[in-house]
């Protein structure tokens, strides 16, 4: 009797230091991990998962207290998710973000269904990582990659990009679209008479007004291509449907006038 009882109370120790490795794990990795019981509708989560989520450490938590710190525009991706993986069975793999004391972050959230024998879905077990600073990361590289440091607008990468997009939306909604090279008259005159700062705060301006320009319900999109060009990307369902005649006047009346006043106001 003794002895079972000195192998319940190791066992137990046993099970209380690999649960504290875990915690300790997990809050140097800033991840946190949760199961699903499909019976009871509750979670059971990890300490370092309820410190992500602003959660109280309880162990009859619900979805709505998951979804709660979740910010409203990140809301439907989450349930829809969610909504897959109880009535489809689907795993899920999802970044969003959480906002807790006024303080946006992003998560990666994994999935995964558990069935038994007979194909029924018995459980579900999920990952939550903290991936702020890595998503920040990325879009700091994407940044640098197809944005123009001088006039902090779009360059040519980004628009070679958005010509793809157009091109691959083609099949599924038609549209057309026409790519303006606009360069300054004189520039280099202008530059070397004023200096380069004065040249430099030209361009800013003209990519500025470039970008404010509108035209009815038309797409339009500015990058710097290099010096002082300019490219206007113009996209637009109607293009498609107007006779070369009618094309002619648009561009050299109402664009022309748009992008003009748009420069020049």
């Amino acid at each position: 009797m003794a002895q079972s009882h000195f192998d319940n109370a190791f066992i137990t120790q046993q099970l209380q230091e690999n649960e504290a490795l875990l915690n300790h794990a997990q809050q140097v990795a800033l991840i946190g991990s949760w199961e699903y019981d499909i019976d009871k509708k509750e979670y059971n989560c990890t300490d370092q998962l309820c410190v992500m989520l602003g959660l109280k450490p309880s162990r009859h938590l619900i979805l709505d207290d998951f979804i709660a710190p979740v910010v409203e525009e990140d809301k439907s991706l989450v349930i829809n998710a969610w909504n897959d993986a109880l009535t489809k069975a689907k795993d899920y793999d999802i970044d969003y973000r959480i906002c807790l004391n006024n303080e946006v972050r992003w998560v990666h959230e994994k999935l995964h269904v558990i069935r038994d024998e007979f194909g029924k879905v018995v459980r579900l077990l999920g990952t939550v990582q903290d991936v702020n600073e890595k998503i920040q990361y990325e879009q700091h590289i994407e940044t640098l990659a197809f944005n123009d440091p001088l006039t902090q607008i779009p360059n040519r990468a980004w628009i070679h990009k958005e010509l793809s997009k157009v091109l691959e939306r083609k099949h599924l909604k038609s549209h057309s679209g026409f790519l303006l090279m606009l360069n300054i008259d004189r520039f280099k005159t202008i530059n070397n008479a004023r200096g380069s700062r004065y040249g430099d705060a030209l361009l800013k301006a003209v990519g500025h007004r470039l970008q404010s320009c509108q035209f009815g319900d038309a797409m339009i999109k500015v990058a710097r291509m290099a010096g002082d060009e300019f490219g206007v990307l113009i996209v637009s369902t109607h293009f498609a449907e107007m006779p070369l005649i009618d094309l002619e006047h648009f561009f050299n009346g109402p664009l022309s006038a748009s992008l003009f006043n748009s420069v020049y106001d």
